[in-house]
């Protein structure tokens, strides 16, 4: 079954289906396997080389016939210096990733910083069989949420000719900062729909790599998540070159912006909380990334700010 024909039953079976569904676990009745399991074992489950690391499966369903990589890195730690900058391609890995050694499975950008990994779940046969890909943006206001916050087994179970993929991208104030001080110190603004299209890029170069189809990527997105997906079709006025093919956006939101004023007021709050007076941005990116969430969330609840690119 071809990709659009799932989207059209995705509609009505999405509450049940793609509802945080319990991550994958081993057991007799359904034939599961998992790294963490101790009646399975690693060497057991497929590996994919990619040009910068080795991702493992973290584990499958035998039965419906499919297996979950988990946690791949699809761009730099954004620590440091790439606090507040653009998504970077990530650097070479140097030992397999088994989908467990460099985070935890459900990490979400909210309360992590190294948060850009990717998820990809891929039918047990689909080494060269060029299969489309649905990749799935979750929402949550920008505040929140993360790839692990729905996933594909109701849709597996429908069919296993298709590959998933979900992404995280940055959120709050990593992820959405913006304003005239902000920008002149030469922090990247919309972090979050950079993220989004870092991710997509990604799927463009490496997708292939697990039997699916560069060419037949399909967008999904629910609320934030369905705002990401239409940011990507019309970023740079529509202009720029198309990373998937076909769009499924449930329930996206916008608010009528408030212009730069809006977001140098949150930025110099915020830097003002954490003892960085002037939104300098090499202050800003020494500041505790706890601290930093902390009091961004204390400034969002105090002058009700929206959080949006």
């Amino acid at each position: 079954m071809r990709i659009y024909a799932l989207l059209m039953a995705a509609a009505a079976i999405m509450a049940p289906v793609m509802a945080g569904s319990s991550p994958i676990q081993q057991t007799e009745a359904d034939n599961t396997t998992s790294v963490a399991s101790s009646g399975s074992s690693s060497s057991s489950l497929p590996t994919i080389e990619l040009d910068y690391t080795t991702v493992q499966a973290v584990g499958g369903n035998t039965t419906v016939g499919y297996y979950k990589y988990q946690n791949i890195r699809f761009a730099k730690v954004p620590t440091g210096d790439l606090r507040f900058a653009a998504p970077e391609w990530p650097d070479i890995e140097t030992e397999t990733n088994t989908g467990t050694n460099l985070a935890d499975a459900d990490v979400e950008c909210s309360s992590e910083e190294d948060c850009l990994y990717l998820d990809v779940w891929a039918p047990s046969n689909a080494a060269g069989r060029n299969l489309p890909v649905l990749v799935w943006t979750y929402g949550g206001g920008f505040t929140g949420g993360s790839k692990s916050q729905n996933t594909p087994e109701g849709l597996f179970d429908l069919s296993t000719d298709f590959i998933f993929v979900s992404y995280n991208y940055r959120l709050g104030i990593t992820g959405l900062a913006t304003g005239p001080t902000y920008q002149h110190e030469g922090g990247d603004a919309n972090l979050c729909v950079w993220d989004s299209q870092h991710a997509f890029e990604w799927v463009q170069k490496y997708i292939s790599k697990f039997g699916g189809n560069p060419d037949d990527v399909t967008a999904m997105g629910f609320s934030a998540g369905g705002s990401q997906v239409l940011f990507q079709m019309t970023r740079f006025g529509g202009n720029a070159p198309s990373l998937f093919h076909k769009a499924y956006v449930m329930s996206p939101g916008f608010v009528p912006g408030a212009g730069h004023h809006h977001g140098e007021q949150f930025w110099q709050n915020v830097s003002s909380a954490v003892g960085c007076d002037g939104g300098h941005l090499d202050c800003m990116r020494e500041v505790n990334f706890s601290t930093l969430t902390s009091a961004s969330d204390d400034v969002v609840s105090t002058y009700t700010y929206q959080m949006q690119p």
